[in-house]
Parts: C-alpha cells; structure tokens; sequence
C-alpha cells in the first residue's frame, strides 16, 4: 500500500463492520422548518484497499463540488453558506 495514503482517508467502522468516510455536508431539515449542516458519512465497504479507493474516489468528486460552488457561491442559486450533497427543497 502507497505510504502517502492517509489514515483518514477511511476509518473502520466496527458497529458498521465496515469502512467510512465523513465528507462535506448534507442538508437536514429540522421539525421547525429550518435546517442544519451536518457531515455526510459514506460506507466504504469492508475491504480495505477498496475502501481507500472508493474514498480518494469522494474526495476527488467533493474537490469539484467544492470548486463549482465557490464559482457559484455569489449567484442566486446559492442557498446556503457551505457546499452540500442537497439543497433543501424549501429553498429553491
């Protein structure tokens, strides 16, 4: 295994029995209406070579998230002050 793999690129699990990965932020709507941030947990899968895989594979799709809403960030279709994996249907 490469040594500049980082350990938090996958963490392992065991009440899952398997790897995670927290990434960004998602969207929860509250009872009131209102909404929270709150970090978007990914299963990996149990082997852990495919685990760091699949979580560099994450990591590079939240880059391009990232980059196109800071591109993004001033227009009006931003709703929220961070990047998320869903927007709150109240909101748009």
């Amino acid at each position: 295994m490469p040594n500049n793999i980082h350990k938090d690129h996958c963490t392992y699990d065991k009440g899952k029995g398997a790897f995670r990965r927290d990434l960004g932020f998602k969207m929860l709507t509250k009872e009131n209406g209102d909404f929270d941030f709150v970090p978007h947990r990914f299963l990996l899968g149990k082997d852990r070579t495919q685990a760091l895989i699949r979580a560099l594979a994450l990591e590079s799709l939240w880059a391009i998230v990232t980059k196109r809403w800071q591109r993004d960030h001033d227009t009006p279709r931003s709703s929220s002050e961070y990047p998320s994996f869903w927007t709150n249907p109240a909101s748009v």
